[in-house]
C-alpha cells in the first residue's frame, strides 16, 4: 500500500450530517466506512513476488546440473552398453540428489523453528497453511451423503458452525426489567482512549470483508481524529452497533486430524470489520471494568493479566500438592464442544444484568447480537447465538 497516496485520498474527510436517531448513525458509519474502504482500493497495487526455496543450496544446484548433463549424455549415446552404465550412474545420482534434498529440508526446518519463539512465525505458517478463505469442494452432511455442489458444501459448513437458536430470543421473555432510579452516567470514549486502541491493532492482522486494514485505520486516526471519535461515541450514546459493521468473513482453519469431508475438522474463524473491532474493544473496555471483583478469582480465559500458562501452572501447583499427602490423584477434564458457537445470547445478557453492567452497554451487546451474518464464499447465514471466533466482546 502506497502511505502517501492513501494520505492523499483521506485528505478531505465526508460531510457527515448530526447525530438525531439512530438512521443517522448508521447512515454516517455506512458514509466513513465507504470513505475508507475506497481510499484502501485506490491506493493498494498488488505485488507478484519471485517464489523463494528456503532449503536450496549450492551443493544441491551442483547436483542438479551434473543430473542434467548426464541426461544429455543419455540422449547423445548411440552405444547400448555405455547407455546402460550411464543409465545406472543416473539412477544413483538420482537416489544421492533426493536424499540430499530431504536432507537439506529437515535441517533447514530446524534450524527455522528453533531460532524463532514457540508461537511466533513458524506457528502462522503451520496456521496459515491449514487455512482456507473458501469451503472444501466437498463435505458430509448429517446423512452421511457428500454434498454435490460448492454452494451446498458452503451451506452445509454454515449451518453446522453456525446453529440456530431456540426461540431465537436475545433475552429471556422470563425476565423483567427493573426500573431505572436514576439516569445513568455513560462512560464515552476520549480521544486519547482511541488513540491507544487503534496504536495496538496488529499491522499484520487480516481485514474484514469491508477491506479496511489496521494501517489505513491508523492513518486516518493521526490525520483527522474527530470523525471517528464523534462516531464511536454516537454509537454508545444511541446504543446502536452498525449493521455495516455486522458481517464478517469466514476463514476455516483444518485441524490436524481428521476426515477433509468432516465439517468438524474445521475451525471457523471470522474476518471482521476494523471499525467494528474497535468499537468492540470500547465495549469490551467498559464492561470488563463494570464487572471487575464480580469474577471468580479461578476464572483464567478472558481476564486481564491471566493467561493459559498460568492456569496450567496453578493446576500443576495443586496436582504437585496434592501428591505430597496422597499417593493418588486424579484430574478430571471438562471440554465442551462448540462453546463459542452455542451460547445463547439470553444468557449473555442474563448475566451481565446479574453482574450490574450499565444498562447502556446491556444495550450495545443487544444491538450488536441482532442481524448478524458470516458470509463463506457464495453463501451466507444469520447467526443466531454464539460469539464469532476472532470477534474482541
Amino acid at each position: 500500500m502506497d502511505i502517501e497516496k492513501l494520505k492523499r485520498a483521506l485528505q478531505d474527510p465526508p460531510d457527515l450530517p448530526e447525530y438525531t436517531s439512530h438512521e443517522a448513525v448508521e447512515g454516517n458509519a455506512k458514509t466513513i466506512t465507504e470513505w475508507l474502504s475506497n481510499a484502501v482500493r485506490d491506493c493498494t497495487t498488488t505485488t507478484q513476488y519471485k517464489a523463494y526455496t528456503y532449503w536450496w543450496t549450492d551443493e544441491l544446484e551442483a547436483e542438479r546440473q551434473n543430473l542434467k548433463r548426464l541426461n544429455r549424455k543419455i540422449e547423445k549415446c548411440r552405444n547400448e552398453r555405455s547407455t546402460e552404465l550411464l543409465k545406472q550412474e543416473r539412477k544413483e545420482l538420482k537416489k544421492s540428489y533426493r536424499m540430499k534434498i530431504t536432507s537439506a529440508k529437515e535441517k533447514a526446518w530446524k534450524s527455522f523453528i528453533d531460532k524463532d519463539r514457540p508461537w511466533g512465525k513458524p506457528y502462522k505458517i503451520m496456521v496459515k497453511a491449514r487455512s482456507q478463505t473458501s469451503a472444501p469442494d466437498r463435505v458430509k452432511k448429517a446423512d452421511g451423503t457428500l454434498t454435490s455442489s460448492k454452494k451446498e458444501t458452503e451451506e452445509v459448513i454454515l449451518a453446522a458452525k453456525f446453529p440456530r437458536a431456540p426461540g431465537n430470543e436475545i433475552e429471556d421473555p422470563t425476565i423483567e426489567e427493573e426500573e431505572e432510579e436514576e439516569e445513568e452516567r455513560i462512560n464515552y470514549v476520549t480521544k486519547e482512549e482511541l488513540k491507544e486502541i487503534i496504536r495496538r491493532l496488529n499491522n499484520k492482522s487480516s481485514p474484514g470483508i469491508d477491506g479496511i486494514n489496521h494501517k489505513t485505520l491508523k492513518t486516518v486516526n493521526i490525520m483527522h481524529p474527530d470523525p471517528l471519535c464523534r462516531l464511536f461515541n454516537e454509537c454508545i450514546r444511541w446504543k446502536v452497533f452498525p449493521e455495516i459493521w455486522k458481517t464478517g468473513k469466514l476463514i476455516l482453519a483444518q485441524k490436524p486430524t481428521g476426515e477433509t469431508t468432516n465439517p468438524d475438522t474445521y475451525r471457523p474463524l471470522t474476518m471482521l470489520p476494523t471499525l467494528g473491532k474497535v468499537l468492540e474493544r470500547c465495549m469490551s473496555v467498559r464492561i470488563n471494568a463494570s464487572i471487575e471483583g464480580k469474577i471468580s478469582k479461578k476464572q483464567y480465559g478472558f481476564q486481564k493479566g491471566r493467561s493459559a500458562e498460568d492456569c496450567v501452572l496453578a493446576a500443576t501447583q495443586a496436582m504437585e500438592l496434592m501428591r505430597t499427602s496422597s499417593p493418588v490423584t486424579a484430574v478430571v477434564s471438562l471440554g465442551i464442544k462448540g462453546a463459542f458457537d452455542h451460547m445463547l445470547w439470553s444468557c449473555i445478557v442474563k448475566n451481565m444484568k446479574r453482574y450490574r453492567v450499565p444498562k447502556y452497554l446491556v444495550d450495545m451487546v443487544k444491538s450488536y447480537f441482532r442481524g448478524r451474518y458470516v458470509v463463506l464464499g457464495q453463501s451466507k447465514i444469520l447467526i443466531e447465538r454464539g460469539c464469532p471466533q476472532g470477534s474482541v466482546v
